[in-house]
């Protein structure tokens, strides 16, 4: 079942709306998307093909409903601006992200390569494999280090560019293997969850992922 998930942080780090990694590209967000895309697939082209390695970019609008687990997610964006209501720059975005997920449609940026390798380790979810680098890891590049721009920086752009912060992976590897994911980046934010019969308030992490490999 595609679901998302958002765990409490157990009471450690609070993560806020300026995310390092993603602000790195908000002066220029188009032109960052394009270029860490870009770089991301001929970091991964095939071997075994001479064909070159083929990127599209494609503006859809697809119906709110068709959006995995879209209430869940709605759900979170909405204690995070009511959580944040004292941090204006995290109230202000989270705001209009609700907003957009009250629409009828929404705008997707479909981003396709070819002829590439695709995202290997969906199978296992090894840590170091590019599959958990791209999607679980931070501070870890989904390349090695002969690849350009080997920092693991770039993946954020694609957050940078998104009104929701949030990213869907669809990958088929060279083996064959296919899998989908989505990763939302947001805020830490308050919850509440019932224990041994009592409601209790938590701070859930900024982090949520789904998937279906």
């Amino acid at each position: 079942m595609k679901q998302w998930r958002f765990v409490s942080n157990q009471n450690s780090m609070i993560s806020g709306i300026n995310d390092a990694g993603i602000e790195t590209f908000t002066a220029d967000m188009n032109r960052s998307l394009v270029r860490e895309i870009i770089q991301n697939s001929l970091d991964a082209v095939r071997e075994d093909n001479d064909e070159p390695v083929r990127v599209e970019f494609e503006m859809i609008r697809i119906k709110r409903e068709d959006i995995p687990d879209v209430n869940t997610l709605q759900s979170a964006i909405k204690k995070c601006y009511e959580s944040n209501a004292d941090e204006p720059d995290a109230f202000r975005f989270f705001s209009k992200a609700d907003e957009t997920l009250n629409q009828e449609y929404v705008n997707v940026l479909r981003i396709s390569d070819y002829n590439t390798k695709g995202l290997e380790g969906s199978d296992t979810c090894e840590k170091g494999s590019n599959w958990s680098r791209l999607v679980k890891e931070n501070g870890s590049s989904n390349k090695g280090q002969s690849s350009g721009g080997s920092f693991g920086i770039g993946k954020s752009a694609t957050f940078a560019c998104s009104d929701l912060r949030t990213v869907f992976y669809s990958s088929l590897d060279i083996q064959g293997l296919a899998s989908n994911f989505g990763v939302a980046r947001l805020v830490s934010f308050n919850d509440s969850v019932v224990l041994c019969q009592e409601k209790v308030q938590i701070k859930c992490n900024q982090f949520s992922l789904f998937c279906n490999c």
